[in-house]
Formats: structure tokens, C-alpha cells, sequence
């Protein structure tokens, strides 16, 4: 239900924190161009599990902003969770309230078929368009490597592999937790280092943007013959902070076209299939037609699978 959690949170009368680092940012939201904060649900009672308390130890230290919690628990929450339900279970056993409990179950079940029913129009409505819709580049991975035994080592696509694939926590390795340029590939490198051997097809979703920072790092990638599959979400922009360049200049009566100033990656657009094709990796692109994708993922797929190591496709994409 993450795509409805101003709704789940303000319904809360309970909230279950499992390993959260950022409460604040799951319980609230906040305005871009303020800083205002606006918390969702202020009569709910919160509970955490962690023990993210003792990784608190060096004299300086970023909290970010601490949310009052009605009982912490320091445990590690895959010590912790079997035991809880254990009791939970126990307590539901002869449950006065069960009917309600069912109604709720359901009502949010239904919620959810009905968010997956919205995806899906989307993706349907966005197949032909160009550049590629993020929903398409997503749901035509998911088409290349659903029979794979895949581990999504970086990037969701804007949240749509998320939204389209079936989608499993332990088959993704998260994100970099405080969105700082440079993560995508050097995360990516250490997983598919760690499966190296495993036979899992490691996939790197990787913004145009933060590969930039880090090129070097597809010749770690080639040196040491890494299999990993490489698809570049790029849309030619730091476009998160195009947006925001955007709503300040909205919020301040400035010129909105003056937001892709020193943003914009392009004039020249980098072509990112010949830059790793320069360190000896198996790229393709700059991918723009949509019927031309499918093809594409098949032969890198080859490479990666078949040849153990690692391919790239560029593909172009729509900002959001």
C-alpha cells in the first residue's frame, strides 16, 4: 500500500516501524518550497522496532528529525517479528472484533487491486509514446527477466518496477538512503560481485545522471567481468532538481524556463552506449522507439547470461 500512505497513515491507529531510519518521512509530508512539515496522523501510537539506536556513536551525528515514539523496541526486527505474531496470533484467536478486522482487511484489498487497476491503464496508455514512459521501460524489463532469478541491484524506475513486477523485498537491494549522486553503479558492482557466482541475473536500473559521477566504475565492472545488466533510465536531466528549480521559481515570480540552466544533460547528450562500449562492455542506444526496447533487453540479456558479463542499454525516457 505504499502508493496510498497518506491514507494507510491517517487510518493508523497503530504504526509498526520496522528498521525506519527517516519517520519523520514515512509519517509526514512536507512542502518542497516551505519546509513545511504536516504530519498525517497525529493521534496514532507508534511503535519501533530497530537497532539502529546503536549505530548512533560518533560525536557528530545526523539524526534528521526526531519523531516522538510511544514504545521502542530495541531488537533487530527479523529476531523480533516471528515472536510478535506469535502473540498476536494468540490474542486473535477468540477475537470479538474479528468481523471488523475481516472488513478492514478487505477494504484495503480492494483499494490495492484498484491502485494495480490505475498502473496498468497508465502502461497501456503510455505503450507507443516517446521518449519511453518510465511505466514501459519498467514493464518491459519485467517482460526480458520475469522467468530469471533476478536481484534488482539499483533504481525502481521512478517507483514502477515497484508498481509492475512482482515485486519481492529480498530480491532488491534498496536504495542509497540518502539520495546522493554516485550510488547507482558502485552499488550495483558490489552485488553483482556478491552473486558473481550464484547464477542470479543481477539489473542495474541506472539514472543517467548519477552514472555520470562515476564512469570509472565501468572499468571495475569490465576488469573483474562482472555479469550485470545495465538499462539506463535517461532523461537527459537532473530532473529532480529541474522540478524543484521549478516550483521555487513558481513559488518566487521567476522565469520557469530558465529551470534546465546547469541541469539539463544535454548540448551534447552523452552517449552512454559508446562510452561503455569504450571500456569494453556489450551496450546498445540511445534506445528512443519503444518497439525497439524488447529486441534490445533480449540480446544484452544474452550477453549477461550466456557470456557472464556485463551489457548496458541506453534508453531514452521521459522525465517522470
Amino acid at each position: 500500500m505504499s502508493a496510498a500512505r497518506q491514507d494507510v497513515v491517517a487510518d493508523a491507529d497503530v504504526v509498526l516501524a520496522l528498521d525506519v531510519p527517516n519517520l519523520l518521512g514515512a509519517l509526514a509530508d512536507v512542502d518542497r518550497a516551505t519546509r513545511q512539515v504536516q504530519l498525517l496522523n497525529d493521534r496514532t501510537k507508534v511503535i519501533t522496532i530497530s537497532l539502529d539506536d546503536y549505530a548512533h556513536r560518533s560525536w557528530a551525528q545526523t539524526y534528521l528529525s526526531l519523531v516522538p515514539v510511544d514504545l521502542p523496541i530495541a531488537a533487530h526486527p527479523a529476531v523480533a517479528l516471528p515472536a510478535l505474531v506469535a502473540l498476536v496470533e494468540d490474542r486473535l484467536k477468540n477475537d470479538p472484533e474479528a468481523g471488523a478486522r475481516r472488513s478492514r482487511a478487505e477494504r484495503i484489498a480492494a483499494r490495492r487491486t484498484a491502485l494495480a487497476a490505475e498502473w496498468r491503464k497508465t502502461l497501456e496508455r503510455q505503450r507507443s509514446e516517446r521518449p519511453i514512459a518510465q511505466a514501459v521501460l519498467a514493464a518491459e524489463v519485467w517482460e526480458a527477466i520475469k522467468t530469471e532469478d533476478w536481484i534488482l541491484a539499483n533504481g525502481t524506475a521512478n517507483g514502477w518496477a515497484r508498481r509492475l513486477w512482482e515485486w519481492r523485498p529480498e530480491r532488491s537491494y534498496g536504495g542509497s538512503g540518502g539520495a546522493g549522486l554516485g550510488y547507482g553503479l558502485g552499488a550495483s558492482i558490489g552485488v553483482a560481485l556478491a552473486h558473481r557466482d550464484s547464477g542470479r541475473l543481477c539489473i542495474d536500473l541506472q539514472s543517467d545522471g548519477d552514472l555520470l559521477y562515476v564512469l570509472g566504475g565501468l572499468h571495475t565492472l569490465t576488469h573483474h567481468r562482472l555479469p550485470l545488466l545495465i538499462v539506463m533510465c535517461n532523461n537527459r536531466s537532473y530532473y529532480n532538481d529541474e522540478e524543484h528549480q521549478e516550483r521555487m521559481a513558481l513559488v518566487r515570480g521567476r522565469p520557469v524556463e530558465n529551470k534546465g540552466i546547469g541541469i539539463r544533460i544535454d548540448d551534447p547528450a552523452p552517449d552512454f552506449a559508446k562510452i561503455a562500449q569504450g571500456f569494453g562492455i556489450y551496450a546498445e542506444g540511445p534506445v528512443e522507439d519503444p518497439a525497439m526496447l524488447p529486441p534490445a533487453l533480449k540480446r544484452a540479456l544474452r550477453v549477461v547470461r550466456d557470456e557472464r558479463r556485463p551489457a548496458l542499454i541506453d534508453v531514452v525516457i521521459q522525465p517522470r
